[in-house]
């Protein structure tokens, strides 16, 4: 398996890498949601359905983010191994999606402290006049 992977390219190990930290991460906060917030006293077998539901998810939004990473990655100028100015774009977006995601998870785990619902589209109707909504949150 060690030599498979050695035989990879480089470009391809890094996706690779990057995606599988993604995956990680992501099941992390899934399973920090679970941790938290279990009042119904399910096990984890109970569950496993609706966490291989949520791997599937995960798995579909992270190779949205690798493909974009490949074909990004390809073009020459921005080769994040052979091009300086490659090197430092990809840490600096990286950094940006990787807040970007995270943001969505404390905004989730808020969500559901406050209202018992995981985030969905029915928070779009908040931002309608998101200067009530913030004078409800805050004084609640």
């Amino acid at each position: 398996m060690k030599q498979l992977i050695s035989r990879l390219p480089a470009l391809i190990r890094w996706i690779l890498s990057i995606g599988l930290i993604y995956f990680v991460l992501f099941t992390a906060m899934r399973l920090g949601l679970y941790l938290f917030f279990n009042k119904q006293g399910y096990s984890l077998g109970k569950l496993a359905d609706a966490f291989f539901l949520g791997a599937r998810y995960d798995l579909r939004i992270i190779s949205l983010v690798l493909l974009i990473l490949m074909v990004l990655g390809s073009t020459p100028w921005l080769h994040p191994f052979k091009s300086s100015f490659g090197k430092k774009w990809w840490n600096l977006l990286l950094i940006i999606v990787t807040l970007f995601i995270l943001f969505f998870f404390v905004v989730d785990f808020a969500h559901y402290a406050y209202l018992v619902q995981r985030l969905n589209a029915s928070v779009l109707n908040y931002l309608e006049d998101a200067g009530i909504s913030f004078k409800m949150m805050w004084q609640s």
